[in-house]
């Protein structure tokens, strides 16, 4: 990594790890794309689930957005480790509470 920069491989590799091993097993996901830092999981459990994820991470100082039932994750590309693993432990906590 060069000075100041961010390493955005390894954020992109941790944000993986993190939502294959924390979102992925949740009964209210049913698919996780990434590519990159921009993602998008499949919320089931209604029409409105998506909004009610949404909501809750929001509530929580997270800002996420949602298309329908998709949870759309987009860091900035200067996103820090720390900020990674609250992200999805917010979103992992919204989901499990649905």
């Amino acid at each position: 990594m060069a000075e100041g920069r961010p390493d955005v491989s390894a954020r992109s590799d941790q944000l993986r790890r993190l939502l294959d091993g924390r979102i992925r097993p949740l009964e209210g996901v049913a698919d996780i794309r990434l590519c990159g830092l921009m993602g998008g999981v499949d919320a089931v459990g209604g029409p409105d689930r998506g909004r009610q994820v949404c909501a809750a991470v929001v509530g929580a100082g997270v800002l996420l957005r949602r298309l329908g039932n998709t949870v759309v994750l987009m860091p900035p590309l200067t996103v820090t480790e720390v900020k990674v693993e609250r992200i999805v432990g917010v979103l992992a906590a919204a989901i499990a509470d649905g």
